[in-house]
């Protein structure tokens, strides 16, 4: 937002203009006018200018966190999901089965019913989070529709 200044000679003009081409005469630091170049990281005003810029930076970060979590718990739609001890995962149902050497073929046969019924199980609970899922991604579609609708 300020004017630009050589990074060589602090002068106010372009570095690219600068008339200072010889290393033998000392830069001109534009923040202190000490005998640096102005990009040099060990200035004390530099590092005075990037600290308050991390601060203003972390500050403003904190701030939109805690925004963030302060809308988060507000705007929580009020669905229940399914808790995950309730849930079958297909691994677990086939585990219940007894085991043979002959896999698929062997708990189809031995225990068809209890096989099929714990599949069933599971499908049913993945429908089930499907739902919930489907659900959340529509409240979620109307939010963006509305900040859409607010910013044109």
């Amino acid at each position: 937002m300020r004017p630009f200044r050589c990074v060589k000679c602090g002068q106010s003009h372009k570095t690219s203009d600068c008339h200072k081409r010889d290393r033998n005469t000392p830069a001109l630091c534009a923040l202190c006018n000490g005998p640096h170049p102005a990009n040099y990281k060990g200035c004390e005003v530099y590092r005075e200018i990037l600290a308050k810029k991390n601060n203003k930076n972390k500050n403003t970060l904190n701030a939109k966190r805690q925004l963030a979590d302060t809308e988060n718990t507000k705007s929580k739609p009020n669905i229940n999901p399914l808790k995950h001890d309730q849930q079958l995962s297909y691994a677990e149902a086939v585990k219940q089965a007894p085991q043979n050497n002959c896999s698929t073929q062997s708990l189809t046969n031995d225990h068809p019913g209890q096989t099929i019924q714990s599949l069933e199980d599971v499908l049913i609970k993945n429908n089930e989070k499907f739902d919930l899922i489907l659900q959340q991604m529509s409240i979620l579609m109307s939010l963006i529709a509305k900040l859409v609708d607010k910013l044109t």
